[in-house]
């Protein structure tokens, strides 16, 4: 979902084992057995309206799994359950990569039978969560055609928004209007935190965490309420469990599915920005091999700075503008090259700039929280000083 590299998964129908499918065979008998059979005063309108359940997937391996997937589950008397998801992208529609590198990202709903649905992420190993919604009968009505006027050739596809048009959110818009009184007035006048401290770092993603801190431009540092936060899979699913009774659309969440434990690796969360930083640093401190340390360096923050550039000012990616960490990784820095030669006096502007630049990073990244890039902003640091060292000693 929801940030730039926030896409969910394929539209993949495979076949898995018997086991899976006998379980969560079960698991449809006690949905249908436990939350949705009727009391003797239940109204005969409110017996044969249909149930829906909201479906909270874990994290996966993927990248854009990293984060996890929500999806509605709807129910109703004597049918099979089925999945409606708005996660699904194909890789093999025309414009696909040029549109995900302009942010002009397609995406569609589509609908699969519950058991096979979910059987599919078990055999992933990722955690399951079902809540039942409490939605009246009238208003399940509503949603369910809804959402079969939305799942149809003509409708389905919309434009996808890393946080404001993703897999959670259009679901949390529909609890939203389903509900007997709306969330989005009572949760957006809850403070919370950002957008990139929720999704910032993720586990075992090392170059997704990378790319992302580069990427990720004042919108997503500032803070925002909980509406706008409940576009995450866990934070929608723990923030409607947490909602004063009076509002509260659910019940409790059922993990129906436990999945394998992930081990979380430093090397393989922070291994990219570690090694990089470790790399360029032993080749400025070793004589030897300095110039072309430094050299190289200032070649990587150039095309970096421009790629920044390009993402703010070229495309659609909003999450991108006003990126602080321009004045990390400078577009100017092939400037600096000159300082390695015969033209010392040519530097000191240069050399000021970069130094001030990173210095302005620093006070921002401090004030924000966003110190994950500050093995980058040492280097540059370290960068500045040899050269102007080197400047002083010829």
């Amino acid at each position: 979902m929801p940030v730039l590299f926030l896409s969910q998964h394929t539209h993949d129908k495979k076949t898995y084992p018997g086991f899976l499918l006998l379980f969560f065979g079960l698991a449809m008998v006690i949905v249908t057995t436990v939350w949705a059979t009727p009391s003797e005063n239940t109204p005969a309108s409110e017996t044969d309206s249909p149930r829906f359940f909201l479906v909270t997937i874990g994290p996966g391996k993927a990248y854009w799994s990293a984060w996890g997937h929500t999806e509605l589950l709807v129910q109703q008397p004597g049918q099979e359950g089925i999945i409606y998801s708005y996660g699904y992208f194909d890789f093999a529609d025309e414009d696909f990569f040029s549109n995900f590198l302009t942010g002009r990202m397609r995406y569609f709903l589509d609908h699969e039978p519950a058991a096979r649905e979910l059987n599919r992420f078990a055999a992933e190993g990722r955690d399951i969560w079902l809540q039942p919604l409490d939605i009246p009968a009238e208003k399940s009505w509503q949603l369910l055609q809804a959402l079969q006027q939305q799942d149809t050739d003509a409708n389905r596809y919309y434009d996808y928004d890393y946080f404001q048009a993703n897999c959670t959110s259009r679901i949390r818009d529909l609890i939203n209007q389903a509900v007997s009184r709306p969330l989005q007035p009572w949760l957006s006048r809850q403070p919370g935190p950002s957008w990139a401290e929720l999704t910032l770092p993720v586990d075992n993603q090392g170059w997704l965490n990378l790319a992302l801190s580069l990427a990720y431009g004042q919108p997503a540092w500032e803070k925002r309420n909980r509406w706008e936060n409940a576009v995450f899979p866990l934070r929608l699913k723990n923030t409607l469990e947490q909602l004063p009774v009076a509002l509260r659309p659910v019940e409790n969440s059922q993990q129906v599915f436990q999945g394998r434990p992930a081990t979380v690796s430093f090397w393989a969360t922070h291994g990219p920005l570690a090694g990089i930083s470790l790399l360029f640093l032993l080749a400025m401190l070793w004589p030897r091999s300095r110039f072309w340390g430094i050299k190289i360096w200032l070649i990587v923050q150039t095309l970096t700075g421009w790629v920044l550039l390009g993402l703010w000012l070229l495309t659609n990616h909003y999450i991108a503008a006003k990126n602080p960490n321009i004045l990390l990784m400078w577009p100017w820095a092939l400037a600096l090259l000159k300082c390695q030669g015969q033209h010392k006096r040519y530097c000191d502007k240069w050399l000021m700039l970069s130094l001030a630049a990173t210095g302005l990073w620093l006070l921002w990244a401090f004030n924000a929280g966003a110190l994950y890039l500050l093995p980058f902003a040492l280097l540059d640091l370290l960068l500045v000083f040899l050269l102007f060292r080197a400047k002083n000693h010829n």
